[in-house]
């Protein structure tokens, strides 16, 4: 029998403050978009996101939280698709090369229960401030600053 218990935190796609080094993964979408670059959007499908953030907080808890043991923690704030992050983008940065929407970049149509995962951390970070959030970090200054 083992003396130790697995918690299980199952995150999506991460957005938010790179903290060192180049973008890779999703961070490097977002840059992308601001280099007016959508090869990603051609390729990778809709999904859920979640802030850094709210992530690390999740694992932190998994691991300090015994009332947590054996559980699969969704780490997923919300649908978005490609268009949602254009939209977010245009709108803090309307000088920036942005590529135009896509009707084919809709919201993910997935249903999952992170319901978890919400009760945990009181909330979500929106897509909103993670994404914007993520081009500040790597030095795009919104036009409210």
């Amino acid at each position: 029998q083992p003396k130790f218990e697995f918690v299980t935190i199952l995150p999506d796609a991460n957005f938010g403050p790179i903290l060192c080094g180049d973008p890779h993964s999703t961070g490097s979408w977002v840059v992308n978009l601001m280099k007016g670059e959508d090869k990603d959007a051609k390729v990778v499908p809709n999904q859920w996101y979640i802030d850094i953030r709210d992530d690390a907080r999740l694992h932190i808890f998994g691991l300090s939280k015994p009332e947590l043991a054996d559980q699969r923690i969704w780490a997923a704030a919300g649908p978005f698709g490609w268009n949602d992050l254009i939209r977010i983008l245009k709108k803090h940065y309307p000088d920036a090369n942005i590529p135009d929407e896509n009707p084919k970049w809709v919201t993910s149509p997935l249903k999952v229960d992170s319901e978890v995962g919400r009760k945990l951390l009181g909330g979500w970070t929106s897509l909103e401030q993670c994404v914007v959030d993520t081009a500040k970090s790597v030095g795009y200054l919104a036009i409210s600053e």
